[in-house]
């Protein structure tokens, strides 16, 4: 098992910081304590100050050295190497990106028919290296004079080039989206390459959203890491400030499973093309199912993976 995962760091330090803050208001109640009758508040701070010597000031002096030291060395962390929004402020760059690039959404683009990747996995640094490229052809049936390419905002991008001239007219950090005007426009039934250089490295820690997407006992990677091409629709936000549904259009597993713990043992696992609307699929397994289900794994649909797994009634 992973035990406390990456989420034990963190967690000690939130605990330093205000374990800092408790000594020094147990410092402040010494100075403070009745003892007896003290008549007035100025006498009450007058003893206070007598009291204020020795092993008290020497606590008092560490306690404050720890919130200082320990309190920077947090905001360092959550406020400047990462971002923690107000909660008014979660969703903000999914708005943004709707807003700023929902024209784009019936833009031709080229379509992925092929892709090399090499991921080089760090699980004690709960880093990912991600190098490769796809192969775009255009099947849009007109000519294409830009690519558009979105990535999540916690992917470092190190390049992103083309096999043809082209140069970045939008890059956009805070939403994740790109734009590549090519030189020379893609011709129907053309294609090019597109190669990338990514990393996922977490930068300090975070107070919330810990990645656990890598760990030191297993990595659970998923597509949404590496770059789409064109507009997406399935990263737009709903009026409350959630993901959208969205048609689909996508290969996604389907799995039939037979008895056993957990999903049971993998009877059939593969990857068909779902649209939206209604879609038939006949699957013939060598044994008697007990479960069948469509995105087992990968939470690809959507969050609530209960309702992706059913039990197989005769």
């Amino acid at each position: 098992m992973n035990g406390f995962g990456p989420f034990l760091g963190p967690f000690l330090w939130f605990k330093l910081y205000w374990a800092a803050w408790a000594l020094l208001l147990g410092v402040i109640a010494v100075l403070f304590w009745v003892r007896g009758r003290e008549p007035g508040v100025r006498r009450r701070i007058a003893l206070a100050r007598a009291r204020l010597r020795g092993t008290t000031i020497r606590m008092a002096g560490v306690a404050t050295a720890l919130i200082l030291a320990v309190g920077g060395f947090v905001f360092y962390n959550t406020r400047v190497l990462n971002e923690d929004p107000a909660r008014n402020e979660v969703g903000r760059p999914q708005a943004e990106y709707e807003r700023r690039y929902k024209r784009f959404e019936d833009a031709p683009q080229p379509d992925i028919t092929a892709a090399d990747l090499r991921l080089e996995v760090y699980p004690g640094e709960q880093a990912v290296d991600m190098r490769g490229g796809y192969r775009l052809v255009n099947r849009a049936g007109v000519a294409i004079d830009s690519v558009h390419v979105f990535l999540d905002r916690n992917v470092e991008v190190r390049s992103i080039t083309f096999d043809r001239a082209a140069r970045a007219v939008v890059t956009d950090e805070e939403t994740g989206y790109r734009i590549f005007a090519l030189e020379q426009a893609l011709a129907p039934g053309d294609s090019l390459r597109l190669s990338f250089d990514l990393a996922l490295r977490p930068r300090g820690f975070r107070s919330r959203g810990i990645q656990t997407v890598v760990v030191r006992n297993g990595t659970y990677w998923d597509r949404r890491w590496l770059p789409f091409i064109g507009y997406q629709p399935r990263f737009e936000l709903d009026d409350v400030g959630r993901e959208t549904e969205t048609p689909m259009n996508d290969l996604v597993e389907i799995g039939v499973f037979g008895p056993g713990d957990g999903l049971g043992e993998p009877l059939y696992l593969q990857r068909h093309r779902i649209r939206s609307g209604k879609q038939t699929i006949r699957i013939t397994v060598p044994r008697k199912p007990a479960r069948a289900g469509i995105d087992p794994w990968r939470k690809l649909i959507d969050r609530d993976r209960d309702d992706n797994v059913a039990d197989v009634t005769p």
